[in-house]
């Protein structure tokens, strides 16, 4: 494939992951990560997954601060519940990998079984959406204690590090369906969760001194900006378009666009598992 071919594609797929995140504020990952593993094997990088994590990551950081700069002046940020929930993520992600060192954990049953969680929650996303329930769960929403920010948050990195998908995908349906918040308002909170862990992320990554040089001579650490920057473009695009789609959407569609996303994920999972 021709080197303008390629940057073409990457700017269509860096939109598609922007649209995702600017609607649904869960994080490009599942379109970053693909697609730089492959490019970066492509090319015979070597410690292609740390270049992957690394560079995805950002990719994924500036789809999210691309999502949530148009929203600054028409939402609060709910910056204490992106912070808490960040941090006990970061715990989350610490757990994960103890678990994987440990030798006991296996990927694809743990992968199965989180499978059929999403398959549950995108049938719960279906069911409660009526309007009459609407009104009434605006009225329920519940304010998350300490503890709550240690669950949602802990199994959000928990998750993301075991499956390797976006904590978004965790906080979104907890936060909805649990605490009966607005998905409009999780939304934005998920955003600001995927700046915060993302960040963190992609400069732990970029701190790390490779092995060998990267796929362009723009890099820092893991993460290369130059194979990075067609993704980045798209996806800024994108995460605009995203978020003039949501404003558009009511909360049921925003609610049944989540649950097929949650039911694609899972079965990406079965795939990989078989």
């Amino acid at each position: 494939m021709s080197e303008i071919l390629t940057t073409i594609l990457f700017l269509i797929l860096g939109f598609t992951a922007g649209i995702l995140t600017g609607l649904l504020g869960i994080g490009g990952g599942m379109i970053f990560t693909p697609v730089l593993f492959y490019l970066f094997n492509y090319h015979e990088i070597a410690d292609s997954v740390k270049w992957t994590i690394g560079t995805s990551l950002f990719c994924g950081f500036s789809s999210a601060v691309s999502s949530i700069i148009p929203q600054l002046h028409k939402h609060q940020l709910f910056l204490k519940n992106a912070l808490f929930l960040s941090l006990f993520g970061v715990f989350g992600t610490w757990v994960a990998q103890q678990i994987v060192n440990s030798g006991y954990y296996d990927r694809g049953a743990f992968s199965v079984l989180f499978s059929l969680v999403l398959f549950y929650m995108a049938w719960r996303f279906f069911q409660d959406n009526q309007q009459s329930v609407e009104s009434k769960r605006e009225h329920m929403a519940v304010d998350l204690t300490m503890k709550d920010y240690a669950f949602v948050g802990g199994m959000a990195g928990l998750v993301s590090s075991l499956v390797g998908i976006g904590g978004g995908i965790v906080v979104v349906p907890f936060l909805t369906l649990v605490y009966h918040h607005h998905i409009r308002t999780v939304t934005l909170t998920s955003t600001m969760v995927v700046i915060l862990l993302a960040f963190s992320g992609w400069i732990q990554l970029a701190l790390l001194e490779p092995s060998s040089p990267g796929l362009s001579q723009y890099s820092w650490g893991h993460v290369d900006f130059g194979a990075a920057l067609p993704l980045v473009i798209g996806s800024a695009g994108g995460a605009l378009f995203g978020v003039r789609i949501a404003q558009h959407v009511n909360r049921k569609r925003l609610q049944q666009l989540f649950g097929l996303l949650a039911i694609l994920l899972g079965l990406k999972l079965w795939w990989d598992f078989l």
